[in-house]
């Protein structure tokens, strides 16, 4: 069988690249265009600029904020503290101050604790420590005649617990405020004054074991 052939068009000739001048493109348009588009470019880049300053400005005086402050909080600390040791200066009282003639805030001043491990003498925990301080000494004081007398005695453990029992209320003694007359005293260096001035040398003697220190 014939095939037909087919018929392809002639190829077109190319016409060749006309070279345009560049003195073409200096037209009005594109050099507004182009004046345009440098305009917008420049204000872009001092827009950036202008927020970065404005950035390190406020980063700035932020800063110094914050050290006005911290001058101020110490300012602030400084006077609070001369205000407390010029209230300390004038609520103070001395040894020598007569306690029936002194001022509401020297009262108050000697009612306040001294330190955190100063106990009011009449909180139940410390009630119901002398009550068995009192039990001790009775026990004690039945105890001790019969023993030297009648060679009737506790076991020795009762005699530890005893001596240990003492032991802590002779430390407890100097942490726990007391009452003179009608005032309230919380002040560790008054209290351990009044202690060793009163009942401590009869309380160490009375705690101390004398029977295992000593031959008898």
């Amino acid at each position: 069988a014939h095939r037909p052939q087919l018929q392809t068009a002639p190829p077109t000739p190319q016409q060749p690249r006309q070279h345009v001048p560049s003195s073409a493109w200096a037209t009005p348009e594109v050099s507004a265009i182009t004046a345009a588009s440098v305009s917008q470019h420049t204000s872009a880049a001092v827009v950036s600029e202008e927020r970065a300053l404005s950035d390190v400005a406020s980063s700035r005086s932020e800063e110094e904020e914050d050290e006005e402050e911290k001058e101020n909080g110490e300012n602030e600390v400084g006077v609070v503290e001369d205000e407390v040791d010029e209230e300390e200066a004038n609520c103070s009282v001395s040894w020598a101050d007569e306690l029936d003639d002194l001022t509401v805030m020297q009262m108050g001043w000697l009612a306040s604790c001294s330190d955190p491990f100063i106990v009011h003498p009449n909180i139940a925990l410390r009630v119901v420590w002398d009550v068995a301080t009192l039990i001790f000494i009775l026990t004690d004081c039945i105890t001790l005649p019969l023993k030297y007398c009648f060679n009737m005695e506790l076991p020795h453990v009762w005699h530890i617990i005893s001596t240990v029992f003492f032991s802590v209320d002779l430390a407890l003694n100097f942490n726990t405020g007391y009452y003179q007359g009608s005032v309230l005293i919380m002040r560790r260096a008054w209290i351990c004054r009044h202690y060793l001035r009163t009942w401590f040398t009869f309380d160490f003697i009375a705690s101390f074991p004398w029977e295992d220190t000593l031959p008898l």
